[in-house]
């Protein structure tokens, strides 16, 4: 079998030469590669250090402050809040119940002249909070069986009202002729719904 024939020295030295300035040529770019690697962390690193000094030189105290103060006034809103609707729902409560009066009477055929509205007032019944209106109504109508089908209409009108008393005036008829005199009624009214508070 023929043997390979063994380089001289000077072509082991080229090539000893070659392969060292290729490692230090391919060295220089990986370091040069990682020194910038290291510039661009360390600028991060700078960057970082200055966010975290602007954080750490912010007042905390008058920031606390401020939010004291918004939250203050977050529930002052609340409350305002709550009290705003609180008195919405009582006017809406009154008023449709003064609506259905009117109903009423129309039906009836009978005229409300005077009309008034006490309330609400609340009022422990047993576990409950109930609050309650009180209305004091004037009718009249030319005959009274106008007025008693009034009556009994309001009374039909919330299962939770409670007509309290009626004052029934019929003029007395002439002894000659009609009457223009009307029939004249009047009514308190109680009605109760339950109360925001036990809500």
């Amino acid at each position: 079998m023929a043997r390979l024939p063994t380089p001289s020295p000077a072509v082991r030295w080229v090539l000893t030469i070659g392969v060292v300035a290729v490692l230090l040529i391919g060295g220089f770019f990986y370091y040069s590669r990682l020194k910038d690697e290291q510039s661009s962390y360390l600028a991060s690193i700078a960057q970082s250090n200055q966010t975290i000094e602007t954080f750490q030189a912010v007042n905390l105290d008058e920031l606390e402050a401020e939010i004291a103060q918004l939250q203050s006034k977050a529930d002052n809103a609340d409350l305002k809040y709550n009290a705003l609707k609180a008195k919405y729902l009582n006017y809406v409560h009154s008023i449709e119940i003064e609506e259905r009066m009117y109903e009423a009477a129309f039906e009836a055929d009978a005229t409300i002249t005077q009309m008034t509205c006490d309330g609400p007032k609340n009022e422990e019944v047993g576990d409950l909070v109930l609050s309650n209106y009180v209305f004091n109504i004037t009718a009249e109508a030319p005959v009274p069986p106008q007025l008693l089908n009034f009556i009994i209409k309001i009374s039909k009108s919330y299962e939770t009202g409670v007509i309290e008393w009626v004052d029934l005036s019929v003029p007395r008829p002439p002894d000659e002729g009609v009457s223009d005199e009307p029939s004249i009624v009047d009514v308190q009214l109680r009605v109760y719904y339950l109360s925001q508070e036990a809500s």
